[in-house]
């Protein structure tokens, strides 16, 4: 069973997203700040396969600093950034981005190609 970690402050949106990913065969970690997510992943024993990241939270760091961050400490956990309003400036994403609102079904076919690529996560084509 593969884990995910799903960081995004507004609690319905993170808990529909860690059921939908529950109920399709993974086990669902959530944080709601980028502080959190960090903790958990310092904290855990078991091996993340998959960050899942809103770009707008409160808090010292927003989820593309995150995602930086993440992919610079944890080179093998991939990273999805998802966000409901336009990426501004010149900070880009890590990996691949789903441009609020999506699917479920298509924000968890989009985890598993993420997650079967493995160490190659980075050059998964971007999708919005």
């Amino acid at each position: 069973m593969k884990t995910v970690l799903v960081v995004d402050d507004d609690p319905l949106v993170a808990l529909m997203m860690s059921q939908a990913f529950l109920d399709a065969g993974y086990n669902p970690l959530v944080a709601y700040d980028a502080e959190k997510a960090l903790e958990m992943l310092r904290l855990t024993s078991q091996p993340i396969a998959l960050m899942i990241t809103d770009v707008r939270m409160p808090g010292s760091m927003d989820g593309l600093e995150l995602g930086h961050l993440v992919a610079e400490r944890y080179p093998d956990l991939a990273v999805l950034t998802m966000t409901g309003h336009a990426l501004e400036g010149s900070r880009e994403p890590v990996g691949t981005v789903l441009q609020k609102p999506f699917a479920i079904d298509h924000l968890l076919h989009t985890a598993k190609k993420i997650i079967e690529s493995g160490r190659y996560w980075r050059e998964m084509m971007k999708v919005r």
